[in-house]
């Protein structure tokens, strides 16, 4: 919802956080830095919750965001996931910035959903990698 509001509402300012927190991303995961990644993530997204410019949803976001930020760097440890998250939010950012609601709307739910159906494969390469080293 906030990506699809976004992409509809976008103002300059708005334009340009965005792009500087897809570069903040892009820099941490050219480094493979786990810890970088995942703060720049974050900012990702909350930069996208912001520039949706609806408050109630903002705040409903924060509210979740309580709950899911203890799991959300975790995906980061296993070979290749900076990569994928990192070009999901190229699409995702792409689709805002040219004013596709539906379609960023889309490739952020796609984005969120593989993300949680990830989780059990996740933890198994995780723990498959751990014993690897």
């Amino acid at each position: 919802m906030a990506s699809k509001l976004a992409a509809n509402c976008l103002t300059a300012d708005g334009m340009q956080a965005l792009k500087n927190a897809l570069f903040d991303c892009e820099e941490a995961a050219s480094g493979l830095d786990v810890e970088r990644y995942g703060e720049a993530n974050l900012n990702f997204h909350r930069t996208i919750h912001n520039a949706s410019a609806n408050i109630w949803l903002v705040q409903q976001l924060k509210q979740i965001e309580l709950h899911i930020n203890p799991y959300r760097t975790m995906p980061y440890g296993v070979p290749s996931r900076i990569g994928k998250s990192m070009n999901e939010h190229a699409a995702i950012s792409q689709a805002i910035l040219a004013g596709h609601g539906a379609e960023a709307r889309d490739q952020m739910y796609d984005h969120m959903m593989l993300q949680g159906k990830r989780i059990p494969s996740l933890l198994q390469a995780l723990e498959t990698h751990r014993n690897d080293h």
